[in-house]
């Protein structure tokens, strides 16, 4: 279950839309009418983007957004499953999804029907979902390969983006990222 809501107002050169997300979420991993895991939680994902227009046409951009990114079906999945002699994968049940928090700040230049932007960012996640790779503890020679929340992570960067048109027929889009 979810609710929403965003609002949006310019107040001259100033703009912004701040919004909200609520979510509920309820689900019970079972294995042979056996409950393995129960996750019942709200979560609350706010956003906030803001613009300011500069002289000629110039455009300064700011943003906050929490995510969410839930594990996939098959991660969730009790039970072991064999690949070959010497790996196997399982699920695990009681996985938490990974949630994002993501900072951005850009900039924009209109080149007549071209535009040239900058933007850099900050995006840190808790809950990192990772493969993690153990030995079985009752065969040695098997590596059993599992989903597990294993910390943070976070990555800054900047992406340069150049959309041009240099006819009505024609828009070339080059773009560079550069992250850590």
């Amino acid at each position: 279950h979810a609710l929403y809501a965003t609002y949006s107002a310019q107040f001259g050169k100033f703009g912004v839309k701040p919004g909200t997300r609520f979510e509920y979420d309820d689900r019970t991993t079972r294995m042979d009418s056996a409950a393995l895991a129960d996750v019942s939680e709200l979560g609350f994902f706010p956003s906030l983007h803001a613009s300011y227009e500069l002289p000629a046409q110039m455009q300064l951009m700011a943003s906050y957004v929490r995510r969410i990114d839930r594990p996939r079906g098959w991660d969730l999945q009790p039970g072991r499953r064999r690949f070959d002699r010497y790996t196997a994968g399982e699920g695990n049940p009681g996985l938490k999804p990974e949630y994002i928090n993501s900072f951005e700040l850009g900039w924009q230049v209109p080149l007549g029907s071209s535009r040239l932007s900058a933007e850099t960012y900050l995006r840190g996640t808790e809950n990192l979902i990772q493969r993690v790779t153990t030995m079985d503890t009752i065969d040695p020679t098997l590596l059993v390969h599992r989903p597990e929340n294993v910390g943070t992570d976070r990555s800054i960067g900047v992406e340069l983006l150049a959309d041009l048109n240099p006819w009505k027929f024609l828009n070339v889009n080059l773009t560079g990222t550069a992250y850590d």
